[in-house]
């Protein structure tokens, strides 16, 4: 800094003065490496979400799968035994329907 004095004499040496000014706390290292931490932390959370949905999805329709599977095997057996009743109790001289059931 160069000032002047009253008579308009000029100080050719001049003065400094060194300042420092703090950044604001969102001006710092550590605040943006937390917000990338946090950041980072919510991603994995939302994809840790999907897949426990995806999870849960993947068992109802395995479970739905499995119960008909299950109705089916039943109905099936069921039939088949209904099938070997009607195949004993028939007699010789429905042979028709002998031999329809015998296709089948």
């Amino acid at each position: 800094m160069i000032a002047s004095n009253n008579d308009g004499v000029w100080n050719q040496k001049g003065a400094a003065l060194a300042l420092y000014l703090k950044p604001y706390f969102y001006q710092t290292y550590w605040f943006y490496a937390l917000g990338v931490l946090l950041i980072a932390m919510l991603g994995w959370q939302l994809y840790r979400l999907r897949v426990r949905n995806m999870e849960a999805q993947f068992a109802a329709v395995l479970g739905e799968r499995t119960r008909i599977a299950r109705e089916i095997h039943d109905n099936l057996a069921q039939e088949m035994a209904e099938f070997r009743c009607s195949w004993r109790s028939l007699r010789a001289p429905c042979r028709p329907a002998r031999k329809r059931l015998q296709r089948i």
